[in-house]
C-alpha cells in the first residue's frame, strides 16, 4: 500500500443526521504556552461518509481531503469501533417531549387544552 501525505485523525461521531454527511470531535492535547501542563482540546470537524455507515458514538479515522463542500475538508477513512447504542436508544436520545415544547397539552381527541386561566368562558 502506498504511503499518504494525508494527515489522518480519530475522533468520535456526534453527529450523523446530515446525508453523507457525519460531525467529528477530535481530541487532542496541547501544551500550555506558560505552564507547559497539558491541556485537552477538541474540534469538531465534517467528514464525507458517502455511504451513511456511521452512527452517533462511533470511533472512527478520517483524513483530509479536497474541500467536498463549504465545510467538509475531511472524509471518513476508517471505522474503528462501532457504538454501543441500539437502535431505540438513539432515536430517543432525538425524541423532545411535548412538556418541554410549551405549557399546552392536547387531550387523547387531538383538542389542546389551554388550561384554566386562558380558556374562553362561553355565557349562553
Amino acid at each position: 500500500m502506498v504511503s499518504s501525505s494525508r494527515t489522518h485523525r480519530v475522533g468520535r461521531v456526534t453527529s450523523d443526521r446530515g446525508d453523507k454527511t457525519i460531525v467529528v470531535e477530535v481530541e487532542f492535547f496541547r501544551r500550555h504556552p506558560i505552564y507547559g501542563k497539558p491541556v485537552r482540546k477538541r474540534r469538531t470537524v465534517m467528514a464525507h461518509d458517502p455511504d451513511n455507515v456511521c452512527r452517533a458514538g462511533d470511533r472512527v479515522e478520517i483524513e483530509e481531503c479536497r474541500p467536498i463542500s463549504r465545510h467538509k475538508r475531511w472524509r471518513l477513512f476508517d471505522v474503528i469501533e462501532r457504538s454501543e447504542l441500539t437502535l431505540e436508544e438513539r432515536d430517543a436520545a432525538f425524541v423532545i417531549e411535548p412538556e418541554v415544547m410549551g405549557s399546552t397539552s392536547s387531550n387523547q381527541d387531538g383538542e389542546v387544552d389551554l388550561g384554566a386561566d386562558q380558556s374562553e368562558d362561553v355565557e349562553s
